[in-house]
């Protein structure tokens, strides 16, 4: 039992917490852990003093015939025998428990993990998808600059046509102002 508690005391400096899953999960190990020593404990008690009326009976009958030894031997089999059925009905009875305990964090504990590795994989899906998109974007916009800032050029001189009151973009608008003044310094 000292050694339970020593458990407990190493689970709290390391920090694990009851209310976790790591921290059900030493819980329900020490609970197991105790139940199975109760069940040796009583066991063993059991067995002892069983053992000892076997002795004493054997002891007391030693001196009786050949056919009161026999009995004797077929009743302390008997006994042990009524033991190792009380032991193995109280270990089937604990075991199930204490694996429905013990699955029961561990199926938490790899649900979360999962969880979080398919969060990761697709946060690095839609950012690669984000970068494509972006990325797209940002060389159709530079792919169309020339051809916007000539609809500006041509926009700003445009000259309107008097009899039809359409717009008509000059030649001097269709080049670009400053190789205009490149070739002019020339």
């Amino acid at each position: 039992m000292q050694q339970l508690g020593e458990v407990e005391a190493a689970a709290r400096e390391w920090g694990v917490r009851p209310d976790h899953p790591e921290g059900r999960f030493v819980a329900a190990l020490m609970a197991a852990q105790k139940g199975l020593a109760d069940v040796v404990i009583a066991a063993a008690g059991a067995f002892d003093s069983a053992a000892s009326e076997v002795g004493i009976w054997l002891n007391t009958s030693r001196e009786t015939a050949e056919a009161n030894a026999r009995r004797a031997e077929a009743q302390a089999a008997g006994v042990e025998a009524k033991a190792e059925q009380a032991i193995t009905a109280v270990v089937e009875k604990m075991v199930p428990a204490a694996t429905a305990a013990l699955a029961g964090a561990v199926v938490i504990r790899e649900r979360r993990r999962t969880m979080g590795i398919n969060l990761a994989w697709l946060s690095g899906g839609a950012a690669i998808a984000l970068a494509l998109v972006g990325g797209g974007y940002a060389m159709k916009a530079a792919a169309d600059r020339p051809a916007i800032a000539f609809h500006e050029r041509c926009l700003r001189a445009a000259v309107k046509a008097e009899s039809s009151g359409r717009l008509y973009c000059p030649v001097e608008a269709m080049s670009d102002g400053q190789a205009s003044a490149q070739q002019q310094r020339r």
